[in-house]
């Protein structure tokens, strides 16, 4: 009996180990990331330098999209947000997978209470409604791991930039110089513990853009099959990779059936 009961007390322990270390609070993130083409000589200016939204839009939802498919309008619907995530290795993929041999940075940032979990915010807001296009949205962007800065990210919150360099013997990227950012102030931040609840809040059925829709919007049979070499190792960590893969299988089929038949 006492041996039963060690083991289930081990067990649980085991559980709640598990569990702590699968789910970061945001307490805990003290470093975010963001992929951007731009190199430090543009974002480390001490004026005019960090990152800045596009516009005054705070619908949460549609900047998710937007953020992952960029089609920025005029300012009063372009988002008040910049993307970074708490995932550096994710900022890499995005760069690596996306961008068609063009230079990019990661760049490392000390986020601050302007910083909002994307994610979070988007459960807040179907609990509050239960409009279930937010578990939709939720469902095809958690693996990025959004944090959401409201009015931007001020160049003293950037601690350095990555450069990830496309070598084309081998279709991949590879890293390059580290540049720190010599006006970086150091101090005990972290992001927003608490969602973030916009004035405008429903996203349009019409609108929602999931990963395979981009695929099929944005992405011509050249451009998606360099980009599959690169990321063919990546497929089984991030599920909305898979989902560009079977895009892309079918834009293949339907290349080859039109070739055939017209």
């Amino acid at each position: 009996m006492k041996i039963k009961t060690l083991l289930s007390l081990f067990c649980l322990l085991f559980l709640y180990t598990a569990q702590s270390y699968a789910q970061t609070p945001p307490s805990a993130v003290t470093r975010v990331y963001r992929m951007d083409t731009r190199n430090s000589n543009v974002i480390f200016r001490p004026v005019e330098g960090g990152f800045s939204p596009a516009g005054t839009n705070d619908n949460i939802a549609e900047h998710v999209q937007v953020a992952s498919f960029p089609n920025p309008g005029p300012p009063e619907e372009a988002s008040i947000f910049v993307s970074t995530s708490a995932s550096r290795d994710f900022a890499i993929h995005w760069g690596s997978d996306f961008l068609h041999g063009e230079t990019f940075y990661v760049y490392e940032i000390r986020p601050t209470s302007n910083f909002y979990n994307a994610m979070s915010s988007l459960q807040a807001l179907y609990n509050q409604t239960g409009n279930r296009e937010y578990l939709t949205l939720i469902r095809a962007y958690e693996e990025q791991e959004e944090y959401a800065a409201r009015e931007g990210i001020a160049v003293t919150q950037i601690v350095n930039a990555r450069e990830f360099v496309y070598d084309p013997n081998t279709y991949r990227y590879v890293e390059g110089e580290l540049r720190v950012n010599q006006d970086y102030e150091e101090e005990d931040t972290t992001v927003n513990p608490d969602p973030y609840i916009p004035v405008s809040q429903a996203p349009s059925t019409s609108h929602i853009i999931e990963p395979v829709t981009s695929c099929a919007l944005n992405l011509d049979k050249f451009h998606f099959d360099h980009m599959m070499i690169r990321m063919s190792d990546k497929m089984d960590k991030y599920s909305f990779l898979k989902e560009l893969k079977a895009c892309h299988n079918s834009l293949l089929l339907n290349a080859f059936l039109n070739e055939i038949y017209l």
